[in-house]
């Protein structure tokens, strides 16, 4: 079942491990509101002191990560001890005609500045069959009160492009694309199978 997958080589991972450190260390001291917040730059659902991280590369447009989302969901449910990040990267969507930013950069504004209104905004952007516009984004931002987040992408920007450099250095080359424990999965999968090498990287990490 698993010959489609593979296992990150320890270089790789811990270029990646550090890279994801070293961008929220760099972000959160250059950024006052992230620095009094201490507002992770990637957004991320779940314990903070989790045992393993279900690393997602995802975008808001991509139908098999609208497809892929609630069974992370279900994962945070069923298994406490794991936390999910998502590394937003808008492969499919740059500037959007009559908005100041696209659904990423929406998103990682209301991260950063409203983080209480982030979840239902995450479910929202992936509930939407097909592609943003100007339109599906201002309904969102009215419905949860996130209108100032329809403004200045400047920071989500470096966040995305940061996001977009570490897609590319992996060697990744679609979305959605998870990291789990050292396990690579480039695609969506069933949530059975995410269930299981769940189970078996929290069983790796009790018998280290």
């Amino acid at each position: 079942m698993f010959n489609r997958y593979k296992a990150l080589t320890n270089a790789n991972t811990s270029f990646f491990a550090l890279a994801l450190l070293a961008f929220a260390v760099f972000f959160v001291a250059n950024n006052t509101a992230s620095a009094q917040n201490q507002i992770n730059p990637h957004p991320t659902f779940g314990e903070t002191e989790a045992k393993i991280n279900v690393i997602v590369f995802t975008d808001y447009n991509c139908p098999f990560c609208k497809r892929l989302e609630p069974h992370l969901q279900q994962l945070l449910k069923n298994y406490p001890d794991i936390k999910v990040t998502n590394v937003i990267v808008p492969l499919r969507q740059g500037n959007v005609a009559g908005s100041q930013v696209n659904s990423a950069q929406f998103a990682l504004n209301v991260w950063l500045n409203q983080p209480d209104a982030f979840a239902e905004t995450h479910q929202l952007l992936y509930a939407k069959n097909g592609m943003h516009n100007a339109q599906s984004l201002q309904q969102i931002a009215a419905k949860t009160g996130t209108q100032d987040a329809l403004a200045d992408p400047t920071m989500a920007q470096q966040i995305i492009d940061m996001n977009m450099d570490m897609f590319r250095d992996i060697g990744l080359r679609g979305t959605p694309s998870l990291i789990i424990d050292q396990q690579l999965i480039p695609g969506y999968v069933e949530y059975d199978v995410l269930a299981d090498v769940v189970e078996k990287a929290l069983a790796a990490q009790a018998s280290r």
